[in-house]
């Protein structure tokens, strides 16, 4: 019996040691992407420029 609820015991901290690395590579995926789409927007902005930025009438 004591090894049974050991054994289960175990277990248990198997599960929660697994939920919270998952979660931790969750947190880290999501950094991760964050960082990515702002180089993404400062690309956008360096390649294309401001969207408000207008062209000159003259220019045309």
């Amino acid at each position: 019996m004591q090894f049974e609820l050991s054994v289960e015991r175990a277990a248990r901290q198997h599960e929660q040691a697994a939920v919270v690395e998952k979660d931790t590579f969750i947190i880290e995926l999501k950094a991760l992407i964050e960082r990515l789409e702002g180089q993404v927007q400062d690309y956008r902005h360096t390649k294309f420029g401001p969207k408000s930025e207008k062209l000159d009438p003259a220019q045309l």
